[in-house]
Order: C-alpha cells, then sequence, then structure tokens
C-alpha cells in the first residue's frame, strides 16, 4: 500500500497527504518535484515471522512506551547480546530501528532507542532519510526537538534524493520546526545551492519566517509608555 504526500512548489507550501491501509513502510523517497513517495508493504507473513523481542515490538505495537522498548532490550541482554548489536538489529524490512521509530510517529520509542545508544544519524539505506527527516515531515516537534538534542544532523542530506531536513521543513511548511533546525545550524545555503529550481521558493519562505520572528522578538524587547495620570500610584 501507498502513501503520497504532494508538496507544491511556488503556488503554497500545505501538502495533500493521500493514504490507504498500511502497517510498516519499507521504503522512502523524495523526487526532485517535491514529491514525497512511502511504499508501504509489509505483509502480515513477514511479521509473523520470529524475530527480536525489539523489532517485534516496534513493528506491532502502536506507542510503545519507554519501559516497554527497555524491557524488550532486557530480554535480549538475557540471551548474550549486547545492547549495541541489539540497536543494530534491523527491522523484518531491513530499516534501522530508529528509523522505524520516527517513520511510525512514536516520540516515546524513539526517544527511549536515543537513550539507549542508537546511532541519530543513521540512514534509510534506500532513500538515504534521517529519522530526523522523518518528524520533520510529519511535523513532530516534540521528536524532532529530541532528535536534535541527541546531535541529530540538520544538515545531513539523503541520497541519491538530495534533501535534508530544512528543505523537507520548507516544503512542508513547518515554520516552528524550521526555527528549531535554524537555531541547531541549519544552513540554508546548502539547500539553494542544491535546488536552484526552488530557490524562490526557500527564499521566500525564510524571508516570511525571519520576519516573523523579527515581529515577535520586537514584541517582547518593546518597553512599555508611561502616561500621565493625576493619581501617581497609577503611574505605569
Amino acid at each position: 500500500m501507498a502513501v503520497v504526500a504532494m508538496a507544491p512548489h511556488n503556488n503554497g507550501f500545505q501538502s495533500d497527504l493521500i493514504m490507504q491501509d498500511s502497517f510498516v513502510d519499507k521504503k522512502t523517497a523524495l523526487g526532485e518535484d517535491g514529491v514525497f513517495m512511502m511504499d508501504m508493504g509489509l505483509t502480515n507473513q513477514e511479521l509473523e515471522m520470529e524475530g527480536s523481542p525489539l523489532v517485534q515490538l516496534l513493528e506491532t505495537s502502536c506507542s510503545p512506551s519507554r519501559a516497554q522498548v527497555r524491557e524488550a532490550v532486557a530480554k535480549e541482554e538475557k540471551q548474550g547480546m549486547s545492547i549495541s548489536s541489539i540497536l543494530r538489529t534491523p527491522s523484518s524490512s531491513g530499516w534501522p530501528l530508529l528509523i522505524l521509530a520516527a517513520q511510525r510517529g512514536m516520540p516515546v520509542a524513539v526517544l527511549a532507542l536515543l537513550e539507549l545508544g542508537a546511532n541519530v544519524d543513521s540512514k534509510e539505506l534506500t532513500s538515504g532519510w534521517t529519522a530526523l527527516m522523518y518528524a520533520v515531515t510529519a511535523g513532530n516537534q516534540a521528536m524532532v526537538r529530541d532528535l536534535l538534542a541527541h546531535g541529530a544532523s540538520p544538515n545531513e542530506f539523503a541520497m541519491p534524493s538530495d534533501w535534508n531536513p530544512l528543505a523537507a521543513a520548507i516544503i512542508n511548511n513547518q515554520e516552528s520546526i524550521m526555527g528549531m533546525l535554524l537555531d541547531a545550524g541549519a544552513n540554508p545555503t546548502l539547500i539553494k545551492r542544491r535546488h536552484p529550481h526552488l530557490l524562490e521558493t526557500y527564499l521566500g519562505a525564510l524571508q516570511h519566517y525571519h520576519a516573523k520572528r523579527d515581529a515577535e522578538e520586537s514584541r517582547r524587547t518593546q518597553k512599555p509608555c508611561c502616561v500621565y495620570v493625576k493619581n501617581a500610584a497609577e503611574y505605569c
């Protein structure tokens, strides 16, 4: 089954998301024309295959808790596996587990995996997407914040599509996340160079963001004006 999110270029940023019944997707790609493609094809038979407790938890639970993630890891440790080996175990579709949790929109599981030492910039092998790119595209600010706090690179590009988290935030009109990425060191010049045909879109979005931030900062720092009143107690 498939999920396709259409991101227009210069006619606004609102994405049109078309979804069908899904479970776990196996492949994601973002074309040069700004179209997000997700091919979801994990069969029930594949899910029933015997695997690690952690993989089973992340593939079958809608929103696993931190305790559940740690319990699954502890089960595998009892079998003699190290935590690093457990975290490197791929999903049944070959995905890094942090990528799987991010793509499925599970911020608590993502944070638990990061706390256990998961590679924050691990990539999905086919598309090159990182967990941060999935979090940005979904608009999940909590997940973006946790990934950045654990050192996720805001300038990491996915190959071969050549997109990065800031480009995805701009195309999807995620202004708050744009600010988080810029504060974390995202470099707009990098995406301008790689996508010259979308330069107008990027510049317009960045200018709008900076103008909005400047206006908010001006309101915060503006001093109140004192006015003359007869009663001295009413002076500001």
